[in-house]
């Protein structure tokens, strides 16, 4: 019954921390990040992160297609 105990609790503080290490940095004034892959016409690929009002925040660029 005690390993059960330790077990739920463990599970409930790791929640915690995960949640609030999420609220903790995240930026107050900017929206979601969404994220995208797109290839170039050169055939080069890039993963690309984007604001909801369509501005480019990052294009990094990977070896392999992404999906």
């Amino acid at each position: 019954m005690l390993r059960r105990q330790a077990m739920a609790l463990g599970s409930l503080l790791l929640s915690a921390c995960t949640l609030g290490g999420w609220t903790l940095f995240k930026q107050k004034d900017t929206g979601p990040l969404l994220l995208s892959a797109r290839d170039d016409g050169d055939g080069k690929h890039y993963a690309v992160g984007f604001r909801l009002d369509g501005t480019q925040v990052f294009a990094t660029q990977v070896n392999q297609r992404c999906h």
